[in-house]
C-alpha cells in the first residue's frame, strides 16, 4: 500500500518507519521537505520525501499528524485531495499549542481530547 505521512515529526515519523518497515511504500512530507532527508535515510528503501501535494498524490491512505490547531486550514486546502482516501488522524488538542479551540473541543464531548 502506498501510505502518504503529512507531518513527519514524532508521531508520523515512528509511524511512517514502522509502516515501512512492514513492507509499505511511504511517502514523508514537509512544507520543507528537504528537512526530511535523514528521516527517509533512517527509516529504508520503502520511503521518499516530498511536498505535502506530492504526497497526497502518492498516498492511498493518509496519515495526518500535524496540530490539532491546524486540522481545520489543513481540510479547507487539501480537503479535495482527500476527500476519497482513507484519512487517519493524530491530532490531540493542547492549550499552549491550540489555544482556544481546545475548550470548544474538550467541551464538545465528542471524544477528542476528552
Amino acid at each position: 500500500m502506498n501510505i502518504a505521512i503529512v507531518g513527519s515529526g514524532k508521531i508520523g515519523g515512528v509511524v511512517g518507519k514502522l509502516w515501512a518497515r512492514a513492507g509499505h511504500k511511504v511517502r514523508f512530507s514537509s512544507r520543507h521537505p528537504e528537512t526530511l532527508k535523514q528521516l527517509v535515510a533512517d527509516a529504508g528503501t520503502n520511503t521518499s520525501r516530498g511536498t505535502i501535494e506530492d504526497a497526497l498524490d502518492f498516498g492511498e491512505t493518509i496519515l495526518v499528524s500535524i496540530p490539532y490547531g491546524s486540522l481545520e486550514a489543513f481540510g479547507r486546502e487539501y480537503g479535495g485531495k482527500i476527500a476519497s482516501k482513507i484519512v487517519i488522524e493524530t491530532g490531540n488538542p493542547y492549550p499552549a499549542r491550540d489555544g482556544a479551540v481546545v475548550e470548544q473541543v474538550r467541551s464538545s464531548k465528542l471524544g477528542t481530547g476528552v
